[in-house]
């Protein structure tokens, strides 16, 4: 059997929530949240994926109830699973200079999002939204940087910010033996001003570079020659129309 990847295009938020309960609103009004989540899954082989995003707007004095519920599973999850965060960190326009009035603000934003990893024993990933390169602004490269920095150093687990240093991937992260994830930032190629290049230490710098690069490890999957292929569970969280996940959990922030 070939191996598996899971691919993440890092701008790309998907409005809505097509998963099955239990969920929360966005209005925080109503917690929607049924009583008793479904168990993690134990059978031996099994992956678990969590994702959340978008939650770059949380305010302090209304946190999404998503962060208190996905810290219960993360605590709850061993090893062989992974949290992604979608991307769009911290709105209006990623995170500020240090002198910037608001730099504390926009770190609480972040810092909250990422209190639910805090002793998980998987892997944590964070890719950037068009938010976080500043809504496309001239200074958009410099706060992708200053975000993967701060977020790298904050949660101390290694490199968990992808891809690298505001390139455009693709970036390959095996998740276990059998599953990769394959990373790639379209905010790049949307991002008008100035971003790095093969001279900042990218692998690929135009159209024909990243199809060829992303092929390639398309392609790999076929030296894969395990005889069965995981389980894989998803549990969802943040803007997901477009993923179709059996008994998984959808959390709009």
């Amino acid at each position: 059997m070939k191996g598996i990847y899971v691919i993440l295009a890092c701008w790309l938020h998907l409005a809505g929530c097509t998963t099955p309960r239990p969920w929360y609103n966005q209005s925080y009004n109503q917690q929607l949240l049924e009583t008793a989540t479904p168990p993690l899954p134990t059978a031996p082989g099994t992956f678990t994926l969590f994702m959340i995003g978008d939650c770059g707007k949380s305010a302090a004095d209304k946190p999404s109830p998503a962060f208190a519920e996905l810290k219960k599973q993360l605590s709850e999850a061993g090893p062989n699973s992974a949290v992604i965060y979608l991307g769009d960190n911290i709105y209006e326009y990623g995170l500020p200079a240090d002198s910037a009035p608001d730099r504390k603000e926009m770190e609480r934003r972040m810092t909250t999002q990422l209190e639910p990893a805090n002793g998980f024993q998987g892997k944590t990933i964070v890719i950037p939204g068009n938010h976080d390169w500043a809504q496309g602004k001239p200074e958009g490269y410099a706060a992708r940087l200053r975000e993967e920095q701060f977020v790298e150093k904050h949660l101390n687990q290694g490199n968990t910010y992808l891809p690298d240093d505001g390139c455009p991937g693709p970036f390959e992260l095996p998740l276990n033996e059998r599953i990769t994830l394959l990373a790639y930032d379209s905010q790049w190629w949307l991002h008008a001003h100035e971003k790095p290049g093969k001279a900042e230490g990218c692998a690929t710098d135009t159209d024909a570079e990243f199809i060829a690069a992303f092929k390639a490890a398309l392609n790999a999957t076929r030296t894969n020659k395990s005889s069965s292929p995981p389980t894989i569970r998803f549990t969802a969280m943040g803007h997901t129309e477009a993923i179709t996940i059996r008994n998984s959990i959808c959390f709009p922030c």
